[in-house]
């Protein structure tokens, strides 16, 4: 089952990483909650969804775009952020910018299993990490407009590794878009013609 680590990450350097490979920006409104699952409504540019969130994994159904809007507008929390995504070595991540309700930045690594997150040292580039911190999470931060504060040192160490961070990023897709691109086609060779033909 798959097993989520969230950390904070300075906003200068979600900046840099995002300028640098792009983002796409998503909205979250956050409906009523259980004591063991909540509702949300996930709206991305070309698509939007109801989301059923339990221990066991998250159920998305899709929505026409007016309903959800429809029930962002009445929902009583909301989140948007600009969203990143890198690969790194056991883990993929989510780096989210969030600007409503205010300005927090944070990095959610996924694993496979726990033995990968267990395995996983944080780069340098991460600051503190808030998994098991009470209400650092996206429905806490909508349902109750949190905003987390933290001082992340930055060195000419960390903005080096975020760097050659972005130079893996660029070559793994300068890669994948090469291995996706079909050959071109090569003209047929041309029949040999004997010579004993043309000479006749």
């Amino acid at each position: 089952m798959p097993v989520t680590r969230r950390f904070l990450i300075a906003p200068s350097l979600a900046r840099l990483i995002r300028r640098s490979l792009g983002s796409s920006c998503l909205a979250e409104a956050h409906m009523g909650t259980g004591p063991e699952s909540h509702v949300y409504v996930h709206i991305a540019a070309d698509a939007a969804h109801l989301v059923l969130s339990t221990p066991e994994g998250d159920a998305w159904s899709p929505l026409a775009t007016a309903q959800a809007e429809a029930l962002a507008e009445a929902a009583p929390g909301r989140v948007v952020y600009d969203r990143t995504e890198v690969v790194l070595e056991g883990a993929s991540m989510r780096i989210d910018s969030f600007t409503v309700p205010g300005p927090l930045d944070v990095a959610e690594a996924v694993f496979a299993d726990e033995a990968a997150s267990a395995a996983f040292a944080p780069p340098a580039w991460l600051g503190p990490e808030i998994t098991h911190e009470k209400n650092c999470d996206t429905r806490s931060i909508a349902l109750h407009s949190l905003a987390i504060a933290a001082e992340i040192p930055i060195s000419d160490t960390i903005v080096e590794a975020v760097l050659d961070l972005i130079d893996q990023q660029e070559l793994r897709a300068l890669l994948g878009r090469a291995r996706a691109t079909p050959a071109e086609p090569q003209p047929a060779a041309e029949p040999e013609i004997p010579v004993d033909a043309v000479a006749a």
